[in-house]
C-alpha cells in the first residue's frame, strides 16, 4: 500500500488516503451483507456457501490484478 500513497502528490495525500479508506470499508460492508445472505438463503450451509463465494471473489480479483500487469503498456518503447 505505500506504492500507492508514495505515487500521489504530497498535497493530495489526505485524499487518496480517503479513497483507500472508502474502498476498503465499501468492500467489508459488502462483504459482511453477502455473508448474511448466504446465511440467510442457505441456513446451516450458510457458512460454507459464504467461503465458497468469498475464494470466488479472491480468484476474480487475482485474474484482474494479473491482466493488470499485463496489459500495462511499456513507458518509453
Amino acid at each position: 500500500m505505500k506504492a500507492l500513497m508514495s505515487s500521489a502528490p504530497v498535497d493530495r495525500s489526505g485524499s487518496a488516503s480517503g479513497i483507500v479508506a472508502t474502498a476498503r470499508l465499501t468492500g467489508q460492508t459488502g462483504g459482511a451483507a453477502l455473508a448474511a445472505l448466504c446465511f440467510g438463503l442457505a441456513g446451516r450451509e450458510g457458512a460454507t456457501f459464504a467461503l465458497v463465494l468469498g475464494a470466488g471473489f479472491a480468484a476474480a480479483g487475482c485474474v484482474m490484478s494479473i491482466l493488470r500487469l499485463v496489459a500495462t503498456p511499456q513507458r518509453g518503447a
